[in-house]
């Protein structure tokens, strides 16, 4: 055990997990903490999957959801940042199809404090897969219109905002790259996150 760690509350965080994982409430986890900026522990709990067949590794790759709305955060900040993209900016200057009734007035920054009056929707339809950028994109310009206007109210929207960021971000990009190659150099490689992609590597 690494000095100035606490034994017992580690390990009775570990028996708490253990616990829920026997109840069903979810089928494991990998859980680490650092140290002075070093692994200082690290367990692997549970499994994989439904079947309890695919024990966890700390190895194991995880679907982050919506952890990855701060990715594309930084992105956007880093168009700001180059003089690319403004928090004032209306997102159909960008998008111009995306500039119809309501939509026309909202900004990149209604989009980043979820104020834009855009719907709450977390689905897109039967046999839709939320990883498949273009055809999220289309379904967004098709299905989300303003249930108020811009800047009245805070209302969650899980998809639509940040889809919309990355889209401008990708279209501003001077050297015309994709989300997912965006992400990699832009954020993940320069921190040093060699383990994580925007979808899954083949491997």
């Amino acid at each position: 055990m690494t000095p100035g760690l606490c034994s017992r509350q580690l390990d009775r965080l570990q028996a708490a997990i253990a616990a829920d994982v026997a109840k069903g409430l979810y089928y494991g986890a990998v859980v680490g903490v650092m140290r002075h900026g070093q692994p200082a522990w690290l367990r692997a709990i549970g499994h994989g999957d439904a079947s309890g067949q695919s024990a966890l590794a700390a190895s194991s790759v995880f679907s982050v959801f919506s952890i990855t709305k701060a990715f594309t955060n930084l992105l956007m900040f880093q168009a700001v940042d180059r003089g690319l993209l403004a928090l004032t900016d209306r997102v159909a200057d960008v998008i111009p199809e995306f500039g119809d009734g309501l939509r026309a007035t909202v900004t990149f920054y209604h989009l980043l404090t979820q104020s834009s009056g855009l719907p709450s929707i977390f689905n897109l339809g039967p046999g839709k897969y939320i990883d498949r950028f273009d055809e999220v994109f289309a379904d967004i310009l098709r299905l989300a219109h303003c249930e108020c206007p811009p800047g009245e109210r805070v209302t969650y929207s899980p998809m639509v905002a940040h889809v919309l960021m990355a889209e401008a971000v990708r279209r501003v990009d001077p050297k015309k790259r994709g989300i997912r190659q965006l992400m990699t150099e832009e954020v993940f490689a320069p921190l040093g996150m060699k383990d994580s992609a925007r979808t899954p590597s083949a491997e």
